[in-house]
C-alpha cells in the first residue's frame, strides 16, 4: 500500500511510527475499506484501472519474453555467457519498459509516450528492412516466405515483434484518443488523489 511507510529502521510504519504485523493489518483492512469507499460510485473508473493494469502487465510480459528469449539465441549464435547477453539486452530496453510502467499512471498523458516507443521499434523495423536490400512490399513478403522456410523459429519471433509494436500502437490510441478512455482516466487521477488523504484510526 503506497501510504503505508517504513521507518529509519525499515520497518513498515505510519506518520513516524513503527507498526506490529496485527497494525499493519489493520491498516490494510481500513485502506480497503476506505478504498472502496471511494470508488463505490465509479465502478467504471475500476474497471477500466483494472483492465489498464492488465493489459500494460500483459505487454510487459511480453517484451521481457522477447527480451529472454532473443537474449538465448544471441548468447548461443555468439558463443558467449548468456548472463551477460541477457544483461546487456536488459540495459537496453530498460527505457521500453520504464514507458510502460509510466503509463499506468492515472494521467493519460502520459501514455503519449507510447507513440514515440512504438515510433521508435518502426524506426528500427524500417532501417533493417533498408539494410538487407528490401524496398518493395514483394521483397517484403518474399523474404518473410523464405525465412519461414530456412528458420521458422526467428522468422516467428520477428512476427511476435512485430504485433507488439502493433499492440502498443493500438494501446495508445485506446488511452489517448477515445473520449470516453481520457475522461475514465482524469476520473481516475481524481479518485487516485482522494486516497492520498487516507489516514489509519486506533494505530
Amino acid at each position: 500500500m503506497e501510504e503505508q511507510k517504513k521507518d529509519r529502521a525499515g520497518q513498515p510504519g505510519w506518520n513516524g511510527r513503527s507498526l506490529t504485523k496485527e497494525q499493519q493489518g489493520q491498516v490494510k483492512e481500513q485502506y480497503k475499506v476506505y478504498r472502496s469507499k471511494i470508488y463505490e460510485a465509479y465502478p467504471q473508473v475500476e474497471r477500466f484501472e483494472k483492465n489498464k493494469k492488465r493489459w500494460i502487465g500483459f505487454l510487459i510480459l511480453m517484451r521481457l519474453f522477447l527480451l529472454v528469449v532473443v537474449g538465448c539465441v544471441q548468447g548461443q549464435a555468439m558463443q558467449g555467457p548468456l548472463g551477460l547477453t541477457i544483461l546487456g539486452l536488459i540495459i537496453g530496453v530498460a527505457p521500453s519498459l520504464i514507458i510502460l510502467v509510466a503509463a499506468l499512471a492515472p494521467k493519460w498523458q502520459l501514455a503519449c509516450v507510447l507513440y514515440l516507443l512504438a515510433a521508435q521499434q518502426i524506426m528500427n523495423f524500417v532501417n533493417m528492412l533498408s539494410e538487407i536490400g528490401i524496398q518493395s512490399l514483394g521483397d517484403f513478403v518474399w523474404s518473410v516466405s523464405d525465412g519461414f522456410r530456412r528458420n521458422p523459429f526467428l522468422i516467428s519471433l520477428d512476427v511476435i515483434s512485430w504485433i507488439y509494436v502493433l499492440l502498443l500502437l493500438l494501446t495508445a490510441v485506446w488511452l489517448t484518443l477515445i473520449p470516453r478512455n481520457r475522461a475514465l482516466a482524469k476520473q481516475s487521477e481524481e479518485l487516485v488523489a482522494q486516497l492520498k488523504n487516507f489516514r489509519p484510526t486506533g494505530i
